[in-house]
């Protein structure tokens, strides 16, 4: 399930607790995580860090880390994958994954016990519906009782109201495997197209330092790491320009209200800190 509100929903329910953190090693995992530090070290959260390659070694990176921690982070890693399918954690451990690669796994989405997404969809709109990818494993054992039923043979005592009755059956069967074969058809055409593109969703440090902001323990240190994360994005093509200057805006107002506070602490005094963004004109070769 999503989050509504990362600081009730996720940073409130960290606090006070030890963490498992999990960190992919692209830019934007690695400045998230530097902010995430940061907002530990104010609220003296304890946490043990580690680092992954690849999604098949999420669990065993769980299994070698974890010990008695409740609540693990993953940073770009672990939306695209059927995380508690894959980890098969205990039922007490809540996974929170902060994953800027989409698509999100349907499974993630819709798990309400143990996975909590901190970043919010582009377009919610193309995530198939509940009931149209999950089906109640009892219409399939009902399918196979009446397709036992409708192969059990009569003795000759019995009368026309069970052969009747078996004929119904048989009927019945022959529906529900129609009706279930049309569904599957349906679930495989909406997941195809749901998951055959991969592409990017937020910068993972811009939504950390959103949070921080909100907590108020921004900081030009914060900050920074939230345009380094944002320009990794935009440079390796992850994200489009159009994207990238929308972003762009929202920092350059944080970086005219940090300056202007610490302006106002350190009138007449040279800034001990300061971020300029000026606009670059890329040439190709």
């Amino acid at each position: 399930m999503f989050a509504d509100d990362l600081g009730r929903d996720f940073y409130g329910k960290i606090r006070g607790q030890r963490v498992l953190v999990i960190v992919n090693y692209d830019v934007d995992a690695i400045c998230a995580c530097k902010i995430l530090q940061a907002l530990f070290k104010t609220d003296y959260i304890s946490y043990t860090l580690v680092t992954v390659d690849f999604s098949n070694e999420l669990k065993t990176l769980f299994d070698e880390h974890h010990a008695d921690e409740k609540y693990v982070i993953f940073i770009n890693c672990g939306g695209t994958l059927d995380v508690v399918e894959e980890i098969e954690p205990e039922e007490d451990i809540t996974f929170f994954i902060l994953d800027s690669h989409r698509p999100i796994d349907v499974c993630n989405i819709y798990n309400d016990n143990q996975v909590v997404l901190l970043s919010k969809l582009e377009n919610p709109e193309e995530v198939p519906e509940f009931c149209d990818i999950f089906r109640d494993d009892d219409s399939e054992e009902d399918d196979n009782d009446s397709s036992e039923e409708c192969r059990g043979g009569y003795s000759d005592e019995e009368n026309e109201s069970s052969e009747s009755k078996r004929r119904r059956m048989c009927e019945e069967a022959i529906t529900k495997r129609r009706e279930r074969k049309t569904w599957e058809e349906k679930r495989d055409k909406l997941m195809f197209e749901y998951s055959q593109y991969g592409y990017y969703g937020k910068s993972s440090a811009l939504i950390l330092f959103e949070l921080a902001w909100k907590l108020a323990k921004d900081n030009f240190d914060v900050l920074w790491y939230a345009i380094l994360g944002l320009s990794e994005q935009y440079l390796m093509n992850k994200i489009t320009e159009t994207t990238y200057v929308t972003e762009c805006g929202d920092l350059q107002n944080h970086v005219s209200r940090l300056t202007h506070d610490i302006t106002s602490r350190n009138e007449g005094e040279n800034l001990p800190v300061h971020i300029e963004l000026e606009k670059e004109y890329p040439f190709n070769e």
